[in-house]
């Protein structure tokens, strides 16, 4: 019984942190910001090509993920580049010389 007990232990913690049986991951940002007032993007892809859903009031629509790391997503739309920072959960926005960083809720979803 210790055995099965012990071996039981040392398979909950190799697994703990193993993303390998994770089939689907979504990040909602629900933000506010003086640039673009309020919205939401949805992040369930992480690689450069991939899209991301915004949602405003005034319609969704996909960005194009142009560049990424670990931690960081750049998308771009016509007259805004957004900047996701995935660690520390923030959205910073910036039209022209206007820049901002956002006050978000984040919502992170796994299985």
């Amino acid at each position: 019984m210790i055995k099965f007990l012990v071996c039981l232990a040392v398979i909950s913690a190799a697994l703990k942190g193993c993303d390998t049986f994770r089939r689907f991951e979504q990040i909602s940002f629900t933000c506010t910001s003086v640039i673009t007032g309020p919205f939401e993007l949805r992040v369930t892809e992480r690689e450069v090509g991939d899209l991301v859903t915004l949602l405003r009031p005034t319609g969704e629509q996909q960005l194009p993920i142009i560049a990424a790391s670990n931690d960081m997503l750049s998308l771009s739309e016509a007259q805004i580049d957004w900047i996701v920072d995935l660690d520390k959960k923030k959205v910073f926005l910036q039209r022209g010389k206007q820049a901002a960083a956002a006050r978000c809720d984040v919502k992170n979803f796994s299985m």
